[in-house]
């Protein structure tokens, strides 16, 4: 009833228009560089992250240097995005990659800023050259470096690499939100890498060169399936025991990213409406947890779960926020990622893949299991340590952010409403 509800309240490619086809909007740059409304949505969500960040990281030292790293990321995003050549694309795609990976070192609560934005490692190497490769092959085979319009006679080939390109790229970004320095204190720049960075580098690769080409092939939506939902599994299961609080919510995220690659493998109006709502909830929420993460480590000066307990105590609202966030992130009603697990396990009900639906529900217990238990661990107990609410801003923001997944878990339809422009660019 629900599902139907939301898709009812406006005929995709019907009633919507899309919002750029207006002549001289949609091809800006002589064919190089064109902006549809997934592009849009992916740069708005985008945007909509780093004001969080800007508005997080206000009055801090160093708030300067970071606005600027922020906004060369919104560029370079911007541009990979809205490439239509498929060499630009490889290009702005690294180069937004590394932007990342710079943003996920720095921190505005350290009086160290040292960006180091150049840290390559193996999952983002191999991402590199996996997508390097692809894009080498389809621009051979069609002897165009067009984006769109694609034909492969090596469909199986490219769209592995393209899956691997994608996966290890974003595991390298969560990899990083992780990595800790003596002395360094990661805050509010991880929810901005992860959730923005993977919907630049994972989900829109992903939408636009195996979606927007190869839309009516199948090969590789069930090589989706059979990737993501045992790497969701996976990380899910690797944080259980975790002791440091970054690696349990990177690893949430991580998983909760592979979900939304299992929504995105359903190439129907349902399927894509509600991984697209998900991708927003998704976006949300990962900003909504690591802003707490980073007021709890700031102020107790710990990022270990067993050095901290009966936190709630000297920080009750960044309890009460952080349990909320935990709840938020792994789709429990009234928050707005309930609708996008509803509308992508109804369908794969509908498909007859009830253990792709209970996978996916596995998930999304494990992501909820495993925030608890940092919440418990972190929150709940008798306290060790002493210390004073703080960084109102920061959770102000996270304030925000619940009440954006509260509204859009109490009126689905504005969220789909949001989306069906994106999604009807996918299913033409």
């Amino acid at each position: 009833m629900l599902a139907s509800t939301i898709l009812g309240t406006r005929e995709l490619g019907g009633s919507i228009q899309p919002s750029l086809a207006q002549p001289g909007l949609e091809d800006l740059v002589g064919g190089l560089i064109k902006l549809d409304d997934l592009g849009l949505l992916i740069i708005a969500l985008s945007l909509a992250v780093a004001l969080l960040g800007l508005w997080s990281a206000a009055g801090s030292s160093g708030a300067i240097e970071y606005s600027i790293l922020i906004l060369v990321f919104l560029v370079s995003a911007a541009l990979t995005v809205a490439s239509a050549n498929l060499l630009l694309f490889y290009i702005f795609w690294e180069l937004t990659a590394l932007c990342a990976w710079g943003l996920s070192r720095w921190s505005t609560y350290s009086d160290d800023y040292t960006p180091e934005a150049f840290p390559i490692r193996g999952a983002g190497a191999l991402a590199s050259l996996s997508m390097f490769l692809a894009v080498l092959l389809l621009a051979a085979e069609n002897r165009s470096f067009s984006v769109s319009g694609l034909q492969t006679d090596r469909l199986g080939l490219v769209s592995l690499l393209i899956l691997a390109a994608v996966f290890l790229k974003t595991y390298g970004l969560v990899a990083q939100v992780w990595r800790h320095d003596a002395g360094r204190v990661y805050s509010i720049s991880g929810g901005l890498v992860s959730s923005a960075g993977a919907a630049v580098l994972g989900v829109y690769p992903y939408l636009r060169l195996l979606e927007g080409n190869f839309a009516a092939q199948t090969t590789w939506r069930e090589y989706t399936l059979w990737i993501a939902l045992p790497l969701g599994l996976l990380a899910g299961l690797a944080v259980l025991s975790e002791d440091e609080a970054h690696r349990v919510v990177a690893g949430a995220a991580y998983s909760q990213f592979c979900v939304l690659m299992v929504g995105m493998a359903l190439g129907n109006r349902q399927g894509l409406t509600g991984a697209m709502l998900g991708l927003m909830a998704y976006v949300l929420g990962v900003n909504g947890l690591f802003l707490c993460l980073g007021v709890l480590e700031s102020c107790s000066g710990q990022r270990l779960v067993s050095t901290l307990g009966g936190m709630a105590a000297s920080l009750p609202s960044t309890a009460v926020l952080f349990v909320l966030s935990a709840l938020a992130f792994a789709g429990l009603p009234p928050f707005g990622g309930f609708t996008s697990r509803l509308l992508v396990g109804t369908e794969f009900l509908r498909a007859g893949q009830p253990v792709a639906f209970a996978a996916l529900m596995a998930i999304c217990g494990l992501t909820l299991l495993v925030n608890l238990r940092l919440f418990k661990g972190a929150f709940l107990g008798p306290p060790r340590l002493s210390a004073r609410e703080g960084h109102w801003a920061v959770l102000l923001a996270t304030v925000g952010v619940l009440c954006a997944l509260v509204y859009l878990g109490i009126h689905p339809e504005e969220g789909a409403r949001l989306v069906q422009p994106a999604v009807a660019v996918m299913l033409r």
